[in-house]
């Protein structure tokens, strides 16, 4: 049997607790404790993967964004209320107009993107 033991703070509430600890669902994952790398590696993917779409600003306009319906605003209310895991289930098995990048990112990058995500809503509350 495994055993999960608890070494980070398991919610995060302010931008000291993102860089020190974890959501719940990473928690419960057993996702790494360590959210700065992930957070820097998931700037990265967001730019290859999510910016055409979603934009550098993430307000859904991205370069393709014109081409088809267009992609929510990932800092806006609608987005924070999702929940880790919807984000990246939404990403690695795509939704209603989103394709999926399962084949493109792996389960780690889609936790990258989301811890990512999540710091980027901390940092600026609209």
């Amino acid at each position: 049997a495994t055993s999960i033991t608890a070494t980070s703070t398991i919610f995060a509430t302010t931008p000291a607790e993102i860089v020190r600890g974890l959501g719940a669902s990473c928690y419960l994952l057993g996702y790494p404790a360590s959210l700065t790398r992930y957070a820097v590696d998931g700037d990265t993917l967001f730019r290859t993967f999510c910016s055409p779409c979603h934009g550098k600003t993430m307000i859904g306009d991205g370069t393709v964004a014109p081409s088809f319906m267009p992609p929510p605003d990932l800092l806006a209310q609608a987005t924070r209320d999702r929940s880790d895991g919807f984000i990246y289930n939404y990403m690695r098995h795509g939704g209603v107009v989103m394709p999926s990048y399962g084949n493109a990112l792996s389960a780690h990058d889609a936790w990258d993107v989301v811890h990512y995500l999540r710091a980027m809503q901390k940092a600026s509350p609209r």
